[in-house]
């Protein structure tokens, strides 16, 4: 089961046309989700989220953590804070991007890593986009880790195996420092 979907990757994550529209594409989108799942999540609650939305009644809290929602953080002096957490295609797509993105700049063949030469336009370095929309991904997956530990403190039917890889989740810059 894939999230993301082909319009995912228009405009702003924009990906060729001719790679979209490929199996390849749908390859490399399950497997980059599943890996991304599985650090966001940890194994178990993975598991339980993909399980829980193959269900033919989907639990709401499946349903919120796949869509996201609007949600009220109340502290102790009764300030309310309106929080967003936009979904998880919403993570997804920025890491499934990246990944896509650094495995199509070359391909392996007979005679080496190659990539293809150009005529009437200069091949420019996809660092700068990546790296922002790698950032864009960890913000992301911040606001579902927020969301997460706020249901977690307010329902009993809560995410209790939800284990994130946080050293994973880092934002990057263009010097690595």
């Amino acid at each position: 089961m894939a999230f993301c979907e082909k319009t995912d990757f228009i405009g702003d994550i924009n990906l060729p046309a001719e790679f979209l529209n490929s199996d390849r594409f749908d390859a490399f989108l399950l497997k980059y989700e599943k890996m991304v799942l599985i650090k966001l999540l940890g194994y178990d609650l993975y598991k339980k989220f993909t399980d829980g939305l193959d269900q033919i009644v989907i639990a709401q809290k499946w349903v919120n953590l796949r869509d996201g929602l609007e949600y009220t953080i109340v502290n102790g002096t009764n300030v309310q804070n309106v929080e967003y957490y936009s979904g998880m295609v919403d993570i997804l797509k920025y890491f499934v991007y990246f990944f896509i993105s650094d495995a199509i700049q070359s391909e392996l063949t007979i005679t080496g890593e190659v990539s293809a030469k150009n005529e009437n336009s200069v091949v420019s370095s996809p660092a700068p986009r990546v790296t922002g929309l790698w950032n864009d991904g960890v913000d992301n997956a911040m606001d579902m880790k927020k969301y997460i530990e706020w249901y977690n403190e307010n329902y009993s039917d809560n995410y209790s195996t939800f284990v994130m890889n946080e050293n994973y989740f880092k934002k990057m810059n263009l010097f690595s420092i």
